[in-house]
């Protein structure tokens, strides 16, 4: 599993079931922590591949491309020259799982995709998921997401295949990506103030805040901790609460924890 910004220059954040706060950027989110902990559990072997790109380029343009090339030279020796056939899930971001440009708009350079998949003589399954998905504002929301729910109502993500062989994806990542997931309707709020996706899609179950962390007066901070962590990890859910108003739920996984807070 190589996940995006994950920092090779300390191992333990790879090497054990707790993610500690300087393991990526990324990783300091609760959610992608979980993604993590959870690979760990597993029993993935976790590969750092961008390891923050070159700082010496001139131009913000050259520094993302060097960043690409750096991020497959390193997929490359960590990977498969020790393997040539090695199964890999490459986790990234928005444009770096693109195999190709957008018609009638080149790219200034080729993305990690693109650039694999020629190093490697290959074809690699892209997918995206980072376009089809709802906004709390839907003015963020791709024009094409609500006809497509509206056309295909479903509980759970899905994908689109084509009448004869393949899949459909629409919108500017066509011919771009293999597959495009597109995902249900559930960022409102629930009872428990926390967006509807949370207990659904993540099955994460609510645990009230205890009584004696909420603050009277002010705001704070509310931390919840895998129990077996150090401080040196990344909470598993957090939330910030105000005297004298209804506090959101924390939204754990199963499991014992223990708490901290922020002033």
């Amino acid at each position: 599993l190589a996940c995006e910004t994950l920092d090779d220059r300390r191992p333990a954040p790879l090497d054990s079931r707790m993610v500690e706060k300087d393991a990526g950027f990324y990783s300091r989110e609760p959610m992608y922590t979980e993604f993590l902990r959870g690979a760990l559990r597993d029993q993935w072997k976790l590969v750092a591949y961008d390891t923050g790109g070159p700082g010496t380029a001139k131009s913000m343009t050259e520094r993302m491309r060097l960043r690409e090339e750096e991020g497959l030279e390193n997929l490359m020796q960590r990977i498969f020259a020790r393997d040539p056939g090695a199964k890999v899930f490459i986790y990234v971001g928005y444009d770096h799982a693109y195999e190709r440009s957008a018609r009638g708009n080149p790219s200034p350079y080729p993305m990690l995709a693109e650039i694999l998949a020629k190093r490697l003589g290959t074809d690699p399954l892209t997918i995206d998921q980072a376009a089809m998905f709802a906004y709390p504002d839907r003015a963020g929301e791709s024009q094409l997401y609500r006809p497509v729910l509206d056309k295909f109502a479903r509980t759970t993500p899905f994908v689109l295949k084509t009448k004869t062989s393949g899949y459909e994806v629409p919108g500017s990542s066509r011919g771009r990506v293999d597959m495009q997931i597109i995902h249900p309707d559930e960022v409102r709020l629930t009872e428990t103030g926390r967006p509807l996706w949370m207990s659904t899609q993540a099955e994460l179950k609510p645990q009230a805040v205890p009584p004696e962390l909420l603050p009277a007066k002010g705001r704070r901070l509310i931390q919840a901790f895998h129990i077996e962590d150090s401080h040196e990890a990344v909470p598993a859910d957090m939330v910030m609460v105000e005297a004298g108003k209804k506090p959101p739920m924390l939204m754990l996984p199963s499991g014992r924890y223990r708490y901290a807070v922020e002033e």
